[in-house]
């Protein structure tokens, strides 16, 4: 979704309340063109614009409404792509918004616009945005619920486990061939046999890292720095079994990957031994991220979780839960 940094920084010195449709490129573009694979068809176009949640051409929301004016659950997107470039998520954010979802197509910062945490720091603020914004686009603010793929559903499951405490704590997660750990990504990356994708998405997590994590003439200080940036970026540092937020409530999680993946199951159950409400499945075959959708016992195991996990988020808390 890049476009014009004059009308980003407008927006974002704004980012709160500014709702004006900024100039679309790139993947803004595609999301208004005809339909893409996974569209619904018929019915009209519920693309509704793209807005600046922050100053910069790469924080922008895309943002999808089928017609109607009942209050409906969110579902925030966070594409994959090494960290490092755009995929176009445009035809199933309007199937998801014609399955009665607002959905939020979001951009965040590239590895090449800053290192992490900078992702997770846009992950959150496009979830306050959204929050704030809920009125406007008749959403039920308890009722988010963040999709990513890849490198993306890194920074979903990540986010989700970061802010599990706070008052931004998002319903749950479905995360499609999460990156759940880059560390081990980078690990797999220097085998024999490692294949172009992995061999990239090594060479692409320290660059998100911004250091390598066994730099054998890095100080005492710098080491540790670095290995503390490693750490923070697993999602299992910040569940509720792991060392940054031992205890404390689970974020509900559906984790997917393809038997023959890139990025293999043993990333999300990393997750899962430290999350115990995240569940993993295995896609038959080989694929990777949301090409996992196009396989429809999938597809609807993932429309199916994401409706009874708004629902649920819906529900009054009872009085024990309350106290």
């Amino acid at each position: 979704m890049r476009r014009g940094s004059v009308w980003a920084g407008v927006c974002g010195v704004l980012a709160a309340v500014c709702l004006a449709v900024v100039p679309q490129t790139g993947r803004a573009a595609a999301a208004q063109g005809g339909q893409a694979a996974g569209d619904a068809p018929g019915g009209p176009d519920p693309y509704l614009g793209t807005y600046a949640y922050g100053p910069t051409e790469r924080q922008t929301i895309g943002a999808y409404r089928a017609p109607g004016q009942d209050l409906r659950p969110a579902v925030m997107i966070l594409h994959g792509g090494y960290w490092a470039q755009d995929s176009d998520w445009s035809g199933w954010a309007r199937k998801l918004a014609a399955r009665g979802f607002v959905v939020f197509d979001v951009d965040y910062r590239l590895n090449t616009d800053a290192p992490w945490p900078a992702q997770r720091t846009d992950a959150l603020t496009a979830l306050r945005w959204i929050r704030a914004q809920a009125a406007r686009f008749r959403t039920d603010p308890r009722r988010i619920v963040l999709l990513g793929s890849s490198a993306g559903g890194q920074i979903a499951a990540n986010t989700a486990e970061y802010a599990a405490g706070t008052a931004y704590r998002p319903a749950g997660v479905v995360a499609l061939s999460p990156v759940a750990d880059p560390y081990l990504a980078w690990r797999d990356g220097a085998r024999s046999g490692a294949s172009a994708q992995q061999r990239r998405l090594r060479r692409e997590a320290r660059k998100l890292a911004g250091c390598d994590p066994t730099a054998g003439k890095a100080t005492a200080m710098a080491a540790a720095k670095c290995r503390a940036t490693w750490d923070d970026m697993a999602a299992k540092s910040w569940a509720p079994g792991g060392p940054k937020r031992p205890g404390g409530p689970g974020v509900p999680m559906l984790l997917a990957h393809f038997a023959h993946d890139f990025v293999p199951v043993a990333h999300s159950r990393g997750l899962a031994k430290a999350e115990p409400a995240a569940t993993v499945s295995v896609v038959p075959g080989t694929g990777h991220g949301m090409t996992a959708l196009t396989r429809p016992a999938t597809e609807r195991r993932v429309l199916a979780w994401l409706t009874a996990r708004t629902q649920q988020a819906a529900a009054p808390a009872t009085p024990a839960a309350q106290q």
